[in-house]
């Protein structure tokens, strides 16, 4: 049941959420009743942000309210795939198969920060290659879980001492920047100390 005031003010909330368009919210509360449903406005006020976090247009959307909450999860996680890999593709020109081998390699990149998380991690990696997109994507897709690294518990500190230690191979940094501590330390090492012998 609703009282005036709160039936006011979830109407206000919902036209927020349309765009502030009377239109909108006229349209939205024919196709879908179920937004005038108090029972549901917990569920309501979830799904939308939900569809807001995959930037689609919540209007075209409004049906996938009603659905059960299993179907509509899975559909939101494919659609943020989705978004992954069209964004893999137009920044690096991936093709489809290339984009979901590395998202397969993404398991921390579930969050609704997803897209930003790996926009970031892309501009990094460009950023540390000289803007050289071959370069980043020989890398990525010789070791894929290194989208998973965190770029600045893990991935910086390495590339720096990688860097110092005159390592320029792809191949080798890229197995360098997901090797075990003791192992990535003994290389890493072992590449100095020879600089040093060679300059003495």
């Amino acid at each position: 049941d609703w009282k005036v005031s709160s039936l006011r003010s979830w109407i206000i909330f919902l036209k927020g959420e349309l765009g502030d368009s009377d239109t909108n919210l006229r349209n939205a509360l024919l196709c879908c009743p179920i937004l005038l449903d108090g029972s549901s406005r917990r569920k309501v006020k979830h799904r939308l942000k939900k569809l807001h976090s995959v930037d689609l247009p919540v209007l075209d959307n409004l049906n996938t309210i009603s659905w059960s909450a299993d179907e509509f999860d899975n559909w939101i996680r494919f659609q943020k795939k989705r978004s992954k890999i069209e964004y893999l593709q137009k920044e690096l020109g991936l093709n489809d198969t290339e984009s979901r081998v590395l998202l397969s390699e993404m398991p921390a990149l579930e969050s609704t920060e997803s897209n930003k998380i790996l926009e970031q991690k892309l501009k990094y990696y460009m950023s540390e290659f000289s803007d050289s997109r071959e370069d980043v994507i020989s890398l990525l897709l010789e070791q894929p879980s290194i989208l998973d690294l965190s770029i600045k518990r893990l991935v910086e500190p390495r590339m720096r001492r990688i860097r110092f230690a005159g390592v320029s191979d792809l191949r080798t940094i890229s197995s360098l920047i997901t090797a075990e501590d003791d192992e990535f330390l003994h290389f890493t090492f072992s590449s100095l100390r020879n600089q040093f012998s060679d300059v003495a």
